[in-house]
């Protein structure tokens, strides 16, 4: 194969929007098991037994069942669902479950009363790329910051009125392809706030100031974490419940030209969900689309 051919621009557009596929086993967890009608044991321990109703799958839970929603996950559990990664919790260890309904598009949810007052509860997500060591099937990441030409949301979602919440996506960079389950590799963090009530950002972190970035006005932030790590943090001035055509990559380009990121480093992962320090009610994400558009000059060897 010439140089030339090796290195020619190959343009990737990939439409990721939140269907799921009839045709693939719709559940896995980490144990990658085949999974129906048989347990499955979870990376905490913990299990689930999973069987098959009216031809969608639901949940036994101490001999009980609920069709609707179709899945719940509960503290630290995963599941893979389609090319997507669930995560019911991240961090915190508030006391509530994520639903996930398999509907077209797929929506999810988080109920329950969480009231840490200061710290978070829990991050309840959905991920299409890295998260401690596990990555989503089909990721289209990796992704070189260089690379990366076009990343754009459509997000439709609420919270609560009361509370101490944010509805945010989170993205980390690396300095190498995967990161494993280690945090001295990641180089940045990413948090862009669309929807909040309260949620102190501004306590936490250095305010940068207001800026208009993508033809949106929004709270600027930073700060160091992990000692290497750098976090550029992003909030609209005016709280949506929807988003289309919302340009993620906008900010990430603002964050390099601060030197918040460097162009060399990786983009792993993408993440939607929500940060919850007190919550009574349910934030529902019932909407997710993504469009990214990047170059592998290397894809065709």
């Amino acid at each position: 194969m010439t140089s030339k051919c090796k290195y020619a621009k190959v343009l990737v557009c990939l439409i990721i929007i939140a269907l799921f596929s009839k045709s693939q086993s719709p559940l896995e967890m980490h144990s990658r098991l085949e999974v129906e009608g048989k347990p499955v044991v979870l990376e905490q321990g913990k299990q689930l037994q999973l069987m098959r109703m009216n031809h969608s799958w639901s949940v036994f839970d101490g001999g009980k069942y609920d069709n609707s929603p179709t899945f719940i996950l509960r503290e630290y559990e995963t599941a893979v669902i389609g090319d997507w990664l669930f995560a019911a919790n991240a961090w915190g260890d508030g006391n509530y479950k994520m639903n996930i309904w398999d509907s077209d598009p797929f929506r999810f949810s988080v109920t329950g009363t969480l009231d840490h007052k200061e710290s978070v509860a829990g991050y309840p997500n959905v991920n299409r790329g890295w998260t401690w060591g596990d990555w989503a099937p089909n990721s289209p990441f990796p992704i070189k910051l260089k690379d990366l030409s076009v990343l754009k949301a459509d997000w439709d979602q609420t919270i609560p009125d009361s509370g101490n919440h944010i509805a945010m996506f989170q993205l980390y960079t690396a300095n190498r392809p995967d990161p494993g389950n280690v945090s001295e590799h990641i180089t940045g963090d990413i948090l862009i706030g669309i929807n909040r009530s309260r949620f102190p950002l501004e306590e936490w972190h250095h305010y940068e100031g207001t800026f208009i970035i993508g033809g949106k006005e929004f709270l600027v932030m930073t700060d160091v974490i992990w000692e290497q790590a750098k976090r550029s943090i992003y909030v609209l001035k005016d709280n949506t419940e929807s988003v289309r055509d919302f340009d993620i990559k906008a900010l990430l380009d603002f964050s390099i030209e601060n030197n918040w990121l460097n162009t060399d480093d990786y983009l792993v992962t993408l993440q939607a969900g929500f940060e919850i320090i007190e919550m009574d009610g349910t934030s529902e994400s019932s909407y997710l689309n993504y469009v990214i558009e990047f170059d592998k000059p290397d894809l065709m060897n």
